[in-house]
């Protein structure tokens, strides 16, 4: 699932006019008419990078609008960019038990990290294995024979930021949508992140700093643990290969011991 919008092009004023034109191109909605809709401000922005946060990408640029009339305007999908169109209440988000559960998103990342190595992609799926993304299931009106909208990724963190500026200082949920770092395979890799990152936790807690000091640690905190995450598949990968190098080393003499074990025996 992704939220309407796309890449500034040399024509658009700023990044407002980008995401009108955009969100007109894919669903046919006139964000610029004053009459039926309102801007009512910008979410933060966000560095979208490569895998493991390693370049920058773009930068992403959020805005929220206000929907004016009763009735909205009839929607008109751009065939090529878009499969379907989906209205979710808000009020859904505000459910624990809809938000909170682990329903992950999994993901392959060894075509990510060799896209033109057979050999190295089978190496990172046997080092590193799949990432696992934390996603929130959504109701919905079945479209085109599909049971369930899965909100994870970018648009996650998106929603998570509308959602925490939508609450009152003093009653705001304990954590945000996203709060569920994305996990691994194996266990020695998550357990080096949380390594990695056990001095950081106390910068999470919400009542400690203000709403918009908190983002910016929680948008520091996503660096943090790209980083954590690149050195933790290092030490696990060099782990095993000194465990496997040993295993090989002693195998003759773990073969014999079973040899004369079962002679004994």
């Amino acid at each position: 699932m992704a939220f309407p919008g796309g890449k500034r092009d040399s024509n658009d004023f700023d990044d407002l006019d980008t995401a009108e034109r955009e969100t007109f191109e894919e669903v046919g909605l006139d964000l610029g008419n004053h009459k039926l809709f309102m801007c009512v401000g910008a979410l933060d922005d966000r560095e979208i990078t490569s895998t493991f946060g390693k370049n920058l990408l773009m930068v992403l640029c959020p805005f929220v609008f206000l929907q004016l009339t009763k009735e909205t305007p009839p929607i008109e999908i751009s065939g090529s960019e878009v499969a379907s169109t989906h209205w979710i209440p808000l009020s859904v988000f505000f459910n624990p038990i809809i938000t909170q559960k682990w329903d992950p998103e999994s993901i392959d990342l060894s075509s990510r990290l060799a896209p033109n190595s057979w050999i190295l992609q089978n190496m990172f799926k046997t080092l590193i294995g799949r990432m696992h993304f934390h996603c929130i299931g959504l109701p919905h009106i079945d479209v085109g024979g599909k049971t369930t909208l899965r909100l994870w990724g970018l648009t996650l963190q998106m929603t998570s930021d509308l959602i925490d500026v939508m609450y009152q200082q003093d009653e705001e949920p304990p954590r945000r949508l996203d709060a569920k770092r994305p996990k691994f395979d194996y266990w020695d890799v998550n357990f080096f992140v949380w390594c990695f990152l056990r001095k950081n936790r106390k910068n999470y807690k919400r009542k400690m700093f203000e709403l918009k000091t908190r983002r910016i640690i929680w948008a520091e905190g996503w660096r943090e643990y790209f980083v954590a995450v690149q050195k933790s598949c290092i030490i696990a990968t060099m782990i095993r290969t000194l465990f496997a190098l040993l295993l090989i080393r002693n195998l003759p003499i773990i073969i014999r011991k079973i040899l004369k074990y079962y002679r004994i025996n």
